[in-house]
């Protein structure tokens, strides 16, 4: 999967605007990331914009690892429409996270497939758990959230409109939507 990447001066931008990890999803994975980011070389400023509906925990986690350890300068997310699942958890990476008006965040429970014994299957709730317990970390040590009351937003799969998302801290504020001004010729031809 290609990552749009592109510099205007001394700030590179990336979009995140597919689902994330490889095989059933399909999407960005923490690789192709890495490799667009390495080439921003110059730049002292760094903008993600996101609309993503998630995908797969583990290449989220380490594209919000990578983002967090770029150390050039301020790192500015935008939730372009939707940051949903572990894209929620990429766009905690921001030192800004700015979501616009009509954008949501969904936070929930991770899931998974399993088969096999019983046993199998009790390992892989623990591993379930054990991320769980990652990324509700994540959305705490972001948000300042309480734990318990952030725990019951993930289990109860919680969808949240740009002002609630500003409110409970998964954005640090809301973008207006921007009409592009026209030159009254161009208004004529309307």
């Amino acid at each position: 999967m290609t990552i749009l990447a592109k510099t205007k001066g001394k700030r590179g931008e990336i979009y995140v605007y597919e689902a994330i990890g490889d095989g059933w999803f399909g999407g960005i994975t923490a690789k192709s990331f890495a490799d667009t980011l390495a080439t921003l070389k110059d730049v002292t400023a760094l903008d993600i914009y996101i609309n993503s509906p998630g995908g797969g925990v583990f290449d989220g986690i380490a594209i919000y690892n990578q983002i967090r350890r770029w150390d050039r300068g301020e790192r500015i997310v935008h939730i372009d429409g939707i940051a949903a699942s572990i894209a929620s958890v990429i766009a905690m990476a921001g030192d800004e996270i700015r979501i616009a008006a009509n954008g949501q965040v969904m936070i929930h429970e991770p899931w998974g497939m399993s088969y096999g014994t019983a046993d199998d299957m009790r390992k892989s709730a623990e591993s379930l758990d054990g991320v769980h317990e990652t990324i509700l970390d994540t959305y705490v040590s972001r948000t300042k959230g309480d734990r318990k009351e952030l725990d019951k937003l993930m289990r109860a799969e919680t969808w949240m409109l740009a002002d609630e998302a500003v409110r409970r801290g998964f954005a640090t504020s809301k973008t207006e939507e921007k009409t592009p001004e026209m030159e009254p010729a161009a208004m004529a031809a309307t």
